[in-house]
């Protein structure tokens, strides 16, 4: 299994380099790159992806585009050191915030969906929705096993409960959710209009 850490920049590595690396391992195993970031990259990123590697399946984790944009702004923070920062951010900061493309990025569901078929082919793209695997995580994962065709796994129901680099729990205050849902609601729309919307979703 290839940890995020090994391939955080593809575009700034060579095929060679990551054919290298890849060699390193038998000729039959399963590598994983998590990270929602992967699916920002520009087409001739993934591109690198598909020479490389015989098989590709994509899992797109879609979850509320305002919750999905609140936790990305609590992230960014929390990366840079400054977590505790966010509480005292002024509107004025927050709408420059998401005014900025390449994090608004996070939320074209959409465009970075078309990007990944249009690489990997439809058939090996699979949408999932982060609110299916809160309200059933054991289902949720056997429907990502049936798509992999990996064999089943008895998940521990305690682990797969488990919060992994978790944000602070703090609230989206009233003003920066009204400003945000003015410029979410025709992403919103598309998404529903494209059936790529979950129906917990707010719209």
């Amino acid at each position: 299994m290839i940890g995020i850490k090994t391939m955080l920049s593809l575009r700034s590595l060579t095929i060679n380099g990551i054919v290298r690396y890849f060699n390193l391992f038998p000729e039959m195993f399963i590598a994983r790159i998590f990270s929602n970031q992967y699916s920002l990259l520009e087409e001739e990123d993934l591109e690198k992806i598909l020479k490389i590697a015989k098989h590709v399946k994509v899992i797109y984790t879609l979850r509320d585009p305002l919750a999905r944009l609140w936790s990305h702004i609590k992230f960014h923070y929390k990366f840079k050191g400054e977590e505790d920062l966010v509480d005292e951010l002024t509107l004025k900061e927050f709408r420059k915030l998401i005014n900025k493309a390449w994090f608004w990025k996070n939320v074209e569901y959409a465009s970075n969906y078309d990007r990944l078929v249009r690489v990997f082919g439809e058939e090996n793209v699979k949408v999932f929705y982060l609110e299916d695997f809160i309200a059933f995580p054991q289902g949720s994962l056997w429907h990502l096993e049936k798509f992999l065709a990996i064999r089943h796994i008895d998940y521990q129901s305690d682990a797969s409960d488990t919060k992994i680099n978790a944000s602070k729990e703090l609230s989206m205050p009233t003003q920066w959710e009204k400003m945000a849902m003015r410029k979410l609601k025709p992403y919103y729309e598309e998404f529903y209009a494209r059936n790529l919307n979950h129906p917990s979703w707010r719209y």
